[in-house]
């Protein structure tokens, strides 16, 4: 059975919230159930457009360095590498 990239990344979400729930289970109380009560959908949308913003600044970033060193590479190369990074530099201590 051959997996489409759709596809696993539905079952990557699909796996993420599951965790996501079992942990706040696990370990929420009342004040936890309250505080995502009072959550703003506002307040979530613009940390995620501030997270992308830094994303594609430090793509620029990344390409800029490069060019100056005299190599181009592309957008999506780029946004792979710095995804890599933030991964790499989350679980090394």
């Amino acid at each position: 059975m051959k997996l489409t990239t759709k596809k696993r990344i539905a079952i990557f979400c699909f796996f993420s919230i599951l965790l996501i729930a079992i942990i706040l289970l696990a370990t929420g109380g009342p004040k936890t159930w309250l505080a995502l009560q009072e959550l703003h959908g506002t307040y979530l949308l613009l940390a995620l457009g501030i997270f992308a913003a830094m994303i594609f600044f430090d793509i620029l970033r990344l390409q800029v360095l490069t060019g100056a060193l005299g190599t181009h590479i592309p957008f999506l190369y780029g946004l792979r590498t710095i995804l890599a990074y933030y991964f790499l530099s989350t679980i090394t201590p």
